[in-house]
């Protein structure tokens, strides 16, 4: 079953690092600004096949796809097991619990994959999957980071535990702040839904629940960006020690 990355940056970053899996490159008709991307298609062997607005329309659903798609397999979903084998010791995994909406996924894996994560956890239901417009939101950072789709997210934070993870929640609720805590070693990083936050039976399995402080009369911030935000504090700490 194949997936299509639609985007000049998205299809470039999918080019660098899956072009041996490509199956062609899709071309808008008369897009001279697309040729560039299919000159560096060409030189990996792939095949350029021309097609009009209509279709890239409907497979973008309206969203910007800059006249380019590239046609790979199946999305290859990693597991945790995979991914808690590679940490190191200052390793960052981000656990999604129940983000629905692809452009707050898009957004978080291209973070995530700029702050040097080892990958995401989403689970299984209730959470939007791979698709093209996470991809594209993406940029390209989804062919560098792995995404882990676990049955039960509550278990694949106890097991992240055992491997030496230290579980931190984000919650606009929460008593402590982000800035005064000790980010540093095996951290595992919990977002919660839009609108939602985390999940009770989610939270409970937090070692410490953890606030962005907010100096605004906004209540709280996108995940995505609340992510962010988690993320390059985590970064920030790493990088003065």
């Amino acid at each position: 079953m194949a997936r299509y990355v639609f985007g000049k940056n998205a299809v470039r970053g999918s080019l660098a690092n899956e072009g041996k899996e490509a199956v062609r490159l899709n071309v808008l008709r008369g897009n001279k600004e697309a040729e560039a991307v299919a000159k560096e298609a060409r030189a990996l062997h792939i095949s350029i096949e021309p097609k009009d607005k209509i279709w890239f329309d409907r497979l973008a659903k309206n969203s910007p796809h800059q006249g380019l798609a590239l046609e790979l397999p199946d999305f290859d979903y990693s597991s945790l097991e995979e991914l808690l084998k590679k940490a190191g010791p200052q390793s960052l995994i981000v656990f999604l619990d129940q983000v629905e909406d692809p452009h707050n996924f898009g957004a978080i894996a291209r973070t995530a994959e700029a702050a040097g994560a080892l990958g995401l956890v989403i689970p299984q239901d209730r959470s939007v999957q791979v698709t093209p417009i996470v991809e594209k939101i993406a940029s390209g950072a989804l062919s560098n980071l792995p995404v882990a789709k676990i049955v039960n997210l509550s278990r694949g934070l106890e097991q992240a535990k055992k491997a030496g993870f230290w579980i931190y929640g984000l919650d606009g609720d929460a008593k402590q702040s982000l800035y005064g805590e000790d980010l540093s070693g095996k951290v595992c990083l919990v977002l919660g839904a839009e609108g939602k936050g985390l999940r009770e039976g989610v939270s409970k399995h937090c070692d410490k629940l953890l606030k962005i402080p907010m100096g605004g009369t906004v209540g709280s911030l996108n995940v995505s960006v609340a992510g962010g935000v988690a993320m390059f504090e985590i970064v920030r700490q790493r990088n003065g020690r």
